[in-house]
Formats: C-alpha cells, structure tokens, sequence
C-alpha cells in the first residue's frame, strides 16, 4: 500500500535524522538501515556417548524396590568416568522424582558408586 510505503519512508528519514544505527526489514523483505541483524544460532545437539535408557537400565533394578527410610548403593559399573557418573546421578534422580516425587530421595556421588536414601 502507498499509505504503507510513506510512513516507512518517514521513519526512515526520521531515523537517519537522529544519527541513529537501525535496521527495519519492510513488507518485501528488503532491509533498511546499518545495523547488522542479530540471527540466533541453532541450538547445539547435546552428543550422546551411551544409547537411550542405558543409565535407567543399569540403576532401575536397585531403585525401584526403594522403601521410604532405605537406601543403596548404586555401583558406576562401566559409567567410570567424571561425566559418566554425573549422568548416572542425573538419570537416578530423575527416575526417583518422576517415580515419588520431588524431594523423595537423596543422592551423592562416593567411590562405591552412587548413594541413594528414599526419604519419603
């Protein structure tokens, strides 16, 4: 529309007027101005190093038979490494949180393996 094209002239002659960066793209795509638009980067794709369920598979047969008051040690196995452990904590406590609740159990990382204490 005419109408569309003045009033974005009009901003544009303003803008330029107050010595100001801009960019303002119009209704055909086209960009006005010299302010470079930011673009957003995809987000980064975490890698995986075991197959899906690994961690739940490995923890589940000693957390679900967890009774309020009890607890156990789940040994790393072969989840040696820093991040492996860390990942396995993770997958632990979520699998108590979905399962009882949050705040149902407690975790801590020792050399033994990961402890778990169902509080509730």
């Amino acid at each position: 529309m005419l109408v569309q094209t003045e009033a974005l002239t009009r901003a544009l002659k303003l803008l330029t007027a107050a010595n100001v960066q801009f960019a303002v793209i119009d209704a055909e795509g086209v960009k006005h101005g010299t302010l470079e638009i930011a673009v957003t980067p995809p987000p980064k794709k975490r890698h995986q190093n075991h197959p899906r369920g690994a961690f739940l598979k490995h923890h589940e047969a000693l957390t679900k038979t967890l009774q309020p008051g009890s607890a156990v040690v789940v040994p790393y196995g072969q989840f040696e490494s820093t991040e492996d452990r860390e990942s396995l904590r993770s997958s632990i406590t979520g699998y108590c949180a979905r399962t009882w609740g949050g705040g149902a159990c407690i975790t801590a990382t020792s050399d033994g393996g990961i402890e778990v204490l169902r509080v509730e």
